[in-house]
Order: structure tokens, then C-alpha cells, then sequence
């Protein structure tokens, strides 16, 4: 059978190790020839966590630069420090909540901005799949389930050369009992935002409707109840997810545009940096889903 070339990449703690493993047995299970190795680094100081996993009949277990087909990171500066790994036609999965490193922490780094990093990623290759993980992960119980949440999005995508529920056998067969329920739904919240976002890919790059002539604050009169749902946040912050909401899908410029508009937010001064900040914010808190097609990054609410 053909060979499938997987990299799963991860900051030490993440559980990238287990999720291989289980990828592992789920594909003897199924009857798959599968290699794999590791490379740890210094795991335990929250170092860089690799490991390659080649699925049918190859022989080598390490993967060179340009050989990944799929490429998992659950964390999106390694995400971006693995991307050599792929070609141009690969996928890569991602998740966007950063985990700076300690040398960020006391300011002998800079962490790379996540906005420029997931362009990056999406100009080198066919398609990116980026959501907020750890978000999903804490929402199943707990947030040692990130590593089950990226598997769920990889088993989505069909890349991988068994069915899905045998994942899902396999991590109740292999994943601790007291776990097991907090991974199998950490399993489907990721599975579900994999077909979300592959979904919103599809839509088409021009917003619906018409952007000329609509203000921020006729939208938000005529989104009253979407303003009240998310009334916790400041007003800036409500007026993009508003706008948001109304064309169903908006790029960065036309989204800075829209928000320019308005009078009342005039005195904001709100630079395009401050703007790919907020929306970062917004990302961060699950509130939007950042789409990246063809090297062009798209806004889209979180249903």
C-alpha cells in the first residue's frame, strides 16, 4: 500500500508521545504497516516534541524536509518551526493557543505573532486547518486532552488509512479508564472543528452582501440581539463580531474598513495592529475562527 507520512509536533507535556502511540496501535488494529520514531529534546523543560509516523510498506522511520504529507502541531510556533517538513501538497493541522517558551516568559525572546504565523504556514502549503485547541480541550475536562482533540481533527480529514471509530476504540482500549471519557469527547470536539473549519474554507472569498455604505453602526442596529448575547465584552470587541455575523465571512482589510466607519470608534485609533490584536483576542476566546485558503486569511463566527 502507499505510504502516508505523518509529523506530529508539540511542546513537551502536551501528550504528543500518547497521541502517536495511539495512532500506532489503532493502525496495527486495523492491519497497517506502520514505522515510527521520536525525538524528544528536552521534553520536561517544555522543549520541542517530535514524532514521525509512516503508515504502508516504507522502510525508513525518519522523515526528511519536503517528505510530510500531514503535518500536526499542537502548538503553533513548533507548527511553523516543522512547516520545512511539508510540500506543497501537504496538509497541516494546528492549534493556535500559544505556549511561549520561559525565555519569552522572562523576556529574552519574542514570540512570533500567530496571525503572520498561520499566513506562513498557508502559503507553503495546500490546506491549514487552524482552531483553537486548547480552548476544545478544556471544554472536554480538561486540558491534558489536547492531544485527543488534535487526533480527532487529523481522523477527520480522512488522511489517515483507518476509520475513525477504530481511534476511538483505541483510545478507550489505551488511554487510561479514568480518562477515557474526557478523551473520547476531547475526540469529538476536535473531529467537529475540522469539519467546521474545512467547511468554512469553502465559502466564497468575497464577503455576502454589500460592504459599501454599511456602518458599524447600522449593523450593530440591526444585530441588536447578537450585542446583547456578548454584552461582557467592550464595545470595540462586540462591534467586529457583529459585523462578522452580517457577511458571514470578511478579510482582514475589509474588516478594518468596515470598523473605520463608524464615528464613535474614531477615537479608538485603531491601527491594523491593534485590530489583529483584538481579533487574536477574539480567537483566543472562541468567539471567531480564523480561515487561511490560497494565502488569504478570512473572519468567521464561531457557530
Amino acid at each position: 500500500m502507499n505510504v502516508t507520512k505523518l509529523i506530529i509536533v508539540a511542546v513537551g507535556g502536551q501528550g504528543n508521545i500518547l497521541a502517536a502511540r495511539v495512532l500506532g496501535e489503532a493502525a496495527v488494529f486495523a492491519g497497517v504497516p506502520v514505522r515510527m520514531s521520536e525525538f524528544h529534546g528536552m521534553a520536561q523543560r517544555g522543549g520541542v516534541v517530535e514524532s514521525m509516523i509512516l503508515f504502508g510498506d516504507g522502510m525508513s522511520t525518519c522523515i526528511s524536509d519536503g517528505e510530510a504529507d500531514s503535518l500536526v502541531g499542537f502548538e503553533p510556533s513548533e507548527t511553523i518551526r516543522a512547516v520545512k517538513k511539508c510540500h506543497a501538497g501537504s496538509m497541516v493541522i494546528t492549534n493556535t493557543s500559544p505556549l511561549p517558551p520561559f525565555t519569552v516568559a522572562l523576556g529574552k525572546a519574542k514570540y512570533p505573532h500567530v496571525e503572520t504565523t498561520m499566513e506562513k504556514i498557508a502559503s507553503r502549503v495546500k490546506k491549514l486547518i487552524a482552531f483553537d485547541a486548547t480552548s476544545l480541550a478544556l471544554q472536554a475536562g480538561s486540558v491534558l486532552s489536547l492531544n485527543m482533540v488534535m487526533m480527532g481533527a487529523l481522523a477527520q480529514t480522512g488522511t489517515i488509512p483507518f476509520e475513525p471509530e477504530l481511534l476511538r476504540d483505541t483510545i478507550r482500549a489505551k488511554t487510561k479508564q479514568a480518562f477515557v471519557e474526557t478523551n473520547l469527547k476531547a475526540f469529538d470536539l476536535g473531529f467537529e472543528a475540522a469539519a467546521r473549519v474545512t467547511e468554512l474554507s469553502k465559502l466564497p472569498n468575497e464577503p455576502s452582501g454589500n460592504i459599501k455604505g454599511l456602518s458599524a453602526h447600522g449593523l450593530l442596529n440591526r444585530r441588536g440581539a447578537h450585542v446583547k448575547r456578548n454584552q461582557s465584552l467592550e464595545e470595540v470587541y462586540r462591534k467586529i463580531l457583529d459585523i462578522i455575523s452580517h457577511h458571514v465571512s470578511l478579510k482582514f482589510l475589509e474588516m478594518w474598513y468596515e470598523i473605520g466607519e463608524d464615528d464613535a470608534l474614531k477615537t479608538q485609533i485603531l491601527t491594523k495592529k491593534e485590530l489583529s490584536r483584538r481579533l487574536e483576542f477574539l480567537v483566543a476566546q472562541g468567539f471567531l475562527v480564523r480561515v487561511v485558503e490560497e494565502g488569504i486569511t478570512h473572519w468567521v463566527l464561531k457557530k
